[in-house]
């Protein structure tokens, strides 16, 4: 009689059943995305949202945890335009990266302050200068070739000119380039050295960033240079658009220096322009002293 159940008590058969019906009860609403099944311990559940937001939610007296996820088609946590994320995010990022330098340059060089966008930038410019320098000489060297041939104590067929010229507008091109890898480099520092004199903070990487970007709008010039050179129009052509483009990357590398040394407009059109008047200054200055001790008075 005494190990008869009491009343209001349940046999271990079935409360075995039971715990397995619940458990499956419980796994059933996990699986169809409801929210309202109670956490047990131990236990980790998927929660959806309804905004298109995905994570996990605490459940148990261990503490694990998952992350909550990122909405669905944004940028993870932390991550710039133009800046890879794990696995990689495709070629638009790119698209984002070169239209935000373009056509919103504020936020697109704000976001690049600290120099992530560096790898990219260097990227841009290496191309941007490779290509402008070798444009030039294609279509000015092979030209010239033809001109001097006729003055050279040997004659060169006009089917050799052409390879000629391609070669040396390869070697014109990448020597082009790599004194502007130096300019730019040095360039950074004196703009974050000028930068943090007048006020604003030191911040050569993401000035180098900046402006290895900056130079995106002279790729805009290589098809009407080479309208000019096709067509024959007045060089005055190019020489307008060479100067509107040269005002557009001014542009662009005064407000790196406002987005990434934290200065105000004026004073990053100041820490621009002050190293070249400077070195303006001293050209002046080394011409005249050399007159002065050539020419006699």
């Amino acid at each position: 009689m005494d190990n008869q159940p009491q009343p209001g008590e349940e046999r271990p058969l079935q409360q075995e059943e039971k715990q397995r019906e619940e458990n499956g009860a419980a796994f059933a609403a996990a699986q169809n995305g409801n929210s309202g099944v109670p956490d047990r311990p131990g236990e980790l559940r998927e929660a959806h949202s309804g905004d298109g937001r995905r994570g996990e939610e605490e459940a148990g007296p261990e503490g694990l945890r998952f992350g909550a996820g990122e909405a669905f088609g944004t940028l993870p946590e932390g991550k710039t335009p133009g800046e890879e994320a794990e696995g990689g995010e495709g070629p638009f990022r790119w698209l984002d990266l070169l239209y935000g330098v373009l056509f919103q340059p504020g936020g697109t060089f704000a976001a690049l302050a600290s120099g992530s966008g560096l790898r990219r930038g260097l990227i841009v410019f290496a191309l941007v200068q490779l290509f402008n320098f070798y444009l030039q000489a294609v279509l000015t060297g092979k030209d010239l070739l033809l001109r001097s041939s006729y003055h050279m104590p040997f004659w060169l067929p006009p089917e050799q000119i052409a390879p000629l010229a391609a070669a040396g507008s390869a070697v014109v091109a990448l020597l082009g380039m790599l004194v502007s890898f130096v300019g730019l480099f040095v360039g950074a520092g004196v703009y974050s050295l000028t930068a943090e004199l007048l006020g604003g903070k030191g911040n050569g990487r993401g000035v180098l960033a900046g402006h290895s970007l900056a130079v995106l709008p002279v790729a805009l010039g290589f098809p009407v240079r080479y309208a000019v050179h096709l067509f024959s129009l007045p060089v005055a052509v190019m020489s307008l658009v060479s100067f509107l483009l040269w005002i557009w990357v001014a542009v662009l590398k005064i407000i790196v220096l406002q987005k990434s040394c934290s200065l105000s407009a004026g004073r990053a059109a100041a820490a621009y322009f002050l190293p070249w008047l400077v070195l303006g200054a001293a050209v002046v200055a080394v011409i005249g002293g050399s007159l002065a001790i050539l020419v006699p008075f």
